[in-house]
């Protein structure tokens, strides 16, 4: 990382740390539960959909000018407000605000379990304060099953746990995510080292297939709590906006991703196969309890590196969507964002909620921002586009439909504005004035053909000529008007207008028959450049003269419209094979569906009387 930025290490560093947060310690169990089959096929399927949810939502970032390279720094509740309406800013704020407290809940709660459970191993005791029942309680030992040292029956406003995970994680809160990226990166290679002991240590204790059948008795819980591992997308805005223009977005997130997503499948199978396990149980308890001193060593520096770091990143994004959207000032912010989670924590210390908080939360929240809500943003960006209005240039009034970013760090704010997207065939015709492509009225003074003659039925138009073309002044409303006599009008035998090409008419036989256009759909017209069938144009002289200069018109607008299209970010270039459009749309049906159909398979199992919390 250097001074102006997060690196690509960095990068990839706080994205494995959004990714492998408090999911981690629950995998093993997930996997012996629901089989191996289930899970490595979701694990994959997810891993792969958030990465293209992340890449569209930084396309749609980037695709508002002046915020190319994420110049503006445009949060992601900030580009909802300006796709969607301001009357969903709100709503949307709520929701995320929901998902990414919820992480941070899950986090502190295992964070404080296993760091009592390390004070137990070192010191010999750790202590809470109880309100249910009231009185000051010491733990010497684990003598209760869970994943606290403390009873779950029992309600604690602190123990030293909890207040050890206070210390060390409110401060970091408090600071960027470029202030926090050197401990970030300590806290991915010290994480990496981690996991490759807890896999020795599997190994080392036997593996038994029979723990991990292909097929398990209960799959219900891992579409929710995989889609709670790989809720990180509400944080790629916070996280482009710093990092350094020379950082490929591609590069770092696909290895992030692929990262993650083996480290959750050899903790998942060597974890079931190693111990056997409840389904409300985490690896964590259990290497505390059963595991060997490098275990346990290892098991207590989980916390920090992995779980320690990653609540401040989502902090972090909390706190800079609230004050650039200008929900609440400073000390709100602080309190929402810092404060709040561990208020709600504190009734929870002690209890094993951990799985049924990543289900439910990620189900209906996590799913919504994570993986819908920036599909629906790139769909409505293909109908808008915005921009960055520069108010010192632009002395223009605001719009209903402009948004106003604050920076109360920067004393400064920005407005964008939001305005319908016009085909690129309407920008060739406004840009290019002697396009054949653009049509214009009979007396426009830039019409390559100057006035053109209109055709008029007349009684008063005597026999003795079948048309006359009188004089301009005479016909109120047009400059030149051609009368024609009636149908039934007698014919003369000979007709003389003078030169017919002076009159751009041709005297060919192949164009006696005028050509009728052929229809075609508002679709196929606004997104192709190749209208031949309903666009007609005369081939008089002076068209002929001037279609060199038009077709050089043409290919400028079109260079210039291209070189406009690759200076933002693109998802994925668009190939004769590969439509960015259709991959959104598969993606987001296919993922919409699997929620729709968990939600909808855990409410008939809780209808039923199924103990789908436990």
């Amino acid at each position: 990382m250097s001074k102006g930025g997060i690196g690509t290490f960095g990068a990839i560093a706080l994205l494995v740390s959004s990714m492998t947060g408090p999911g981690l310690s629950t995998i093993p169990p997930l996997f012996q539960q629901s089989g191996w089959l289930a899970p490595m096929f979701v694990f994959v399927a997810i891993a792969i959909l958030s990465a293209f949810s992340a890449l569209f939502i930084c396309e749609v970032l980037s695709s508002i000018k002046g915020n190319e390279k994420f110049q503006a720094k445009v949060e992601f509740t900030t580009v909802a407000q300006l796709i969607l309406g301001k009357k969903y800013h709100y709503f949307f704020q709520l929701v995320l605000f929901l998902a990414l407290q919820s992480v941070n809940v899950a986090s502190i709660i295992l964070a404080a379990q296993t760091i009592d459970s390390m004070l137990i191993t070192l010191f010999k005791g750790t202590c809470g304060l109880g309100i249910a029942p009231g009185g000051w309680f010491c733990i010497t030992e684990r003598t209760v099953l869970g994943n606290s040292p403390f009873s779950a029956d029992d309600y604690y406003i602190f123990t030293f746990g909890y207040l050890l995970t206070a210390v060390m994680v409110m401060p970091l809160g408090f600071f960027s995510l470029v202030e926090n990226i050197m401990v970030q990166m300590t806290s991915f290679i010290v994480l990496c080292a981690v996991l490759l002991q807890w896999t020795v240590a599997f190994c080392q204790e036997g593996l038994d297939t029979s723990r991990l059948p292909a097929v398990g008795p209960d799959s219900t819980l891992v579409l929710g709590i995989v889609i709670f591992n790989y809720s990180y997308i509400t944080t790629i805005p916070t996280l482009v906006n710093d990092l350094r223009p020379d950082v490929s977005i591609h590069k770092s997130l696909t290895i992030s991703v692929i990262i993650s997503t083996i480290m959750y499948i050899i903790i998942g199978v060597f974890g079931a196969m190693a111990y056997e396990m409840s389904p409300s149980s985490d690896i964590l308890a259990i290497l505390s309890t059963q595991g060997q001193t490098a275990s346990l060593v290892t098991t207590y520096i989980f916390p920090i590196c992995a779980l320690v770091t990653s609540i401040p990143v989502f902090t972090i994004v909390i706190r800079q969507n609230l004050l650039r959207g200008n929900i609440c000032g400073k000390p709100w912010a602080i309190f929402w964002a810092n404060l709040l989670p561990w208020f709600i924590c504190i009734p929870l210390q002690a209890k094993d909620y951990i799985g049924t908080i990543q289900n439910w939360s990620s189900l209906f929240f996590q799913s919504t921002v994570n993986f819908i809500l920036p599909f629906i943003l790139y769909f409505a960006s293909r109908k808008y586009q915005a921009s960055v209005v520069n108010e010192e240039k632009e002395k223009v009034p605001e719009q209903p439909t402009d948004v106003t970013m604050h920076y109360p760090e920067e004393n400064r704010s920005i407005s964008i504005r939001r305005s319908g997207r016009t085909s690129r065939l309407s920008r060739i015709e406004a840009a290019s004035p002697r396009s054949p492509y653009n049509f214009r009225s009979p007396i426009a003074p830039k019409s390559p053909l100057g006035a053109t003659p209109v055709i008029v039925l007349e009684d008063s138009v005597g026999p003795t000529s079948r048309i006359q073309v009188q004089n301009a002044s005479s016909v109120p409303g047009s400059p030149n008007i051609l009368k024609v006599p009636p149908e039934n009008s007698p014919r003369p035998s000979t007709t003389t207008i003078g030169s017919p090409e002076g009159l751009g008419i041709s005297t060919s036989r192949d164009h006696e028959e005028t050509k009728q256009p052929e229809r075609t759909s508002w679709i196929s017209s606004h997104v192709s450049l190749k209208n031949k069938n309903n666009i007609h144009v005369p081939t008089s002289p002076v068209i002929q003269s001037s279609r060199e200069d038009e077709k050089k018109d043409l290919s400028i607008v079109i260079e210039d419209e291209q070189e406009a299209e690759t200076e933002h970010f693109l998802a994925f270039k668009p190939r004769r094979w590969l439509n960015p459009f259709y991959i959104a749309v598969v993606s987001s049906g296919l993922l919409g569906l699997s929620v729709v159909f968990m939600i909808i398979y855990d409410l008939a199992q809780l209808g039923m009387g199924n103990d789908i919390f436990a």
